[in-house]
């Protein structure tokens, strides 16, 4: 009989396919809809039905099938085979429980308010922070949802949710030691609400400054996360006042097609408004390229002021490569929570700078760990609701640090990149493993927020001057990404640095020049400019105010000249 291996549970685990099981419950399917009374021919009924499923699913499906499309294939054969009864006894079957999971909620000390949902991977996620082996702890998690499905109450303790897991690690031969120190569910006090919009208008928190900064470290981040920020090892600036904040960097998801009617007239309401803010366009093909030029050539300086400055307000991105699938489109997010990966290896120095990538992996889980926390006291689902962004601070520097060049005036040479992309290797496995065995949508970014890389850098200084290094007060924790000019002579380098991180971040760095914006209208130059750059794989663009045409049509040649493989001379 063909059947598949193996199947994807919803927590992502991956366990082998068990026939019996299956037949099990198609056959109290049988006898719950009345079509086989009695309980040997219903289980012969559901061997039958199992059996053909995983034939059918072993044809038609993925090697490893998930849930849901073994429930399909038991709901289409038995529909079609005219047991209608069955089906419908087991599609029952399982709306109620998922239902009943949707409306349970979690309650700390008084049931007052709406409560926390209920969330398995939070609970895999607090029993593997425990010591408990990924697939040990899923079966655990779920066993004690299948005790809570039965007790039938919508209002659970966290209390209760903890017993039950202690009785399910020692139901496995477990030692529930290290699990029984933590405290998995909602901990909030009377005093410390979950977001309410309604309060917020009478009581809104401080927009700004130390009080908001203490009630984010003592009210809603646990003291792990809270130690981490007190460390410098965690950037939680800018601290958000209410939910709509958006104080990272603006989501590339929302980047504007150039094919719509409406980006034209969006994108030269953009350059005339003064705004400081950024903005993203998309030209991951060459129609989109060829339009998004033809709208840029078009761009004109108003007649009236001479300040280019208030008429290209911020940055101008360009999207050259699709990113990474897992970004959402809707690119609804939260302010990025950033890694101050410089200055852990500056406090790894009296240690062993090469175990720096272990803690860089736990300090990520730190990251998701206050990412989960801001989003439920928001009232959000840390699993099935907003992107996440985990930014990494000082790669460069830490890269330099490695290496043996200078902290703070690191020159990004062949070695320096080398250094970069290991790190960045590390940081992205330790993120993906997050996003697999939490279920949150964590998002590594290349994209520093200004706020956290001015304060993480300014806290370092202090301890590198224990060490006799003194760090520019001036300086900032940035991204991986770089300039581009006509006087670059490693330009080609970069170009091929950028492609090759493309791969290591969900967010990808981006190439800065300087763009002649409503200076020069040139369609053709900025066409040119956009194949070159498509040709060398960088992923993204970053547009400042300045810059000339010639010095466009100069990075470009520069760009082609090494894609094609031939000397810069060559092509006078």
């Amino acid at each position: 009989m063909n059947a598949p291996e193996a199947i994807r549970k919803h927590d992502g685990r991956v366990v082998a396919f068990d026939l019996r099981r299956l037949a099990a419950a198609i056959a109290n399917a049988a006898l719950a809809g009345g079509e086989r009374p009695a309980r040997d021919e219903a289980m012969a009924f559901g061997t039958e039905i199992a059996r053909a499923v995983a034939e059918f699913l072993a044809k038609e499906k993925a090697p490893t099938p998930a849930t849901a499309d073994v429930r399909e294939m038991v709901l289409k054969l038995l529909r079609e085979t005219a047991h209608a009864r069955a089906a419908a006894a087991f599609a029952d079957h399982a709306r109620s429980a998922s239902s009943f999971l949707w409306r349970m909620r979690v309650f700390a000390g008084a049931p007052s308010g709406e409560g926390v949902p209920w969330d398995r991977r939070r609970l895999i996620e607090s029993l593997r922070a425990s010591g408990v082996a990924k697939d040990p702890a899923g079966e655990a998690a779920r066993d004690v949802e299948r005790r809570v499905l039965a007790l039938g109450q919508d209002r659970i303790s966290p209390a209760l949710i903890h017993a039950l897991a202690e009785l399910a690690l020692r139901a496995r031969g477990l030692d529930p030691r290290a699990y029984a120190a933590r405290r998995i569910a909602a901990s909030y006090t009377e005093l410390v609400q979950r977001y309410d919009a309604t309060a917020a208008l009478l009581r809104p928190l401080p927009g700004a400054g130390p009080a908001l900064e203490a009630f984010w470290l003592q009210a809603v981040h646990s003291p792990e996360v809270a130690a981490s920020a007190q460390a410098n090892l965690l950037g939680l600036e800018p601290f958000p006042s209410k939910p709509s904040d958006e104080m990272s960097a603006p989501s590339v998801a929302s980047a504007l097609d150039p094919l719509k009617p409406e980006t034209a007239a969006k994108l030269t309401a953009w350059f005339r408004s003064g705004q400081p803010v950024a903005l993203w366009c998309r030209a991951e093909d060459p129609v989109r390229a060829a339009e998004l030029a033809r709208i840029l050539g078009a761009l004109a300086l108003p007649d009236s002021p001479n300040n280019l400055r208030a008429v290209f307000p911020g940055e101008f991105g360009v999207l050259l490569r699709p990113l990474n699938a897992l970004v959402v489109p809707k690119g609804i997010r939260a302010p990025a929570i950033t890694l101050n990966v410089g200055g852990l290896l500056l406090r790894e120095a009296l240690r062993d700078p090469h175990k720096a990538t272990v803690r860089l992996a736990h300090l990520a889980a730190l990251a998701a760990q206050a990412h989960r926390e801001r989003e439920e006291y928001w009232g959000f689902s840390a699993v099935r609701g907003r992107e996440l962004p985990v930014a990494a601070a000082g790669l460069w520097n830490a890269a330099a640090f490695m290496i043996g060049e200078p902290f703070d005036r690191a020159d990004t040479t062949q070695a320096l990149r080398l250094a970069a992309c290991a790190l960045a290797t590390s940081l992205y496995s330790a993120v993906s493993t997050l996003r697999q065995e939490t279920g949150l949508n964590v998002l590594l970014t290349a994209d520093v927020p200004l706020a956290a890389g001015a304060a993480l850098w300014w806290r370092d200084r202090e301890h590198a001057a224990r060490d006799g290094l003194n760090l520019d007060p001036k300086g900032a924790y940035a991204g991986l990404d770089l300039r581009a000019g006509p006087g670059v002579e490693d330009l080609g380098e970069r170009a091929d640095f950028l492609r090759t991180a493309a791969g290591l971040f969900d967010e990808p760095p981006a190439l800065r020049f300087e763009a002649p914006l409503g200076l020069e209208a040139d369609p053709a130059a900025w066409r040119d400019f956009f194949t070159a750059l498509a040709q060398s794989g960088v992923p993204r663009l970053r547009a400042t105010s300045g810059g000339s045409g010639r010095g466009m049509r100069l990075i470009a040649r520069q760009l082609r000249s090494h894609s094609e493989g031939f000397p810069l001379f060559s092509r006078e």
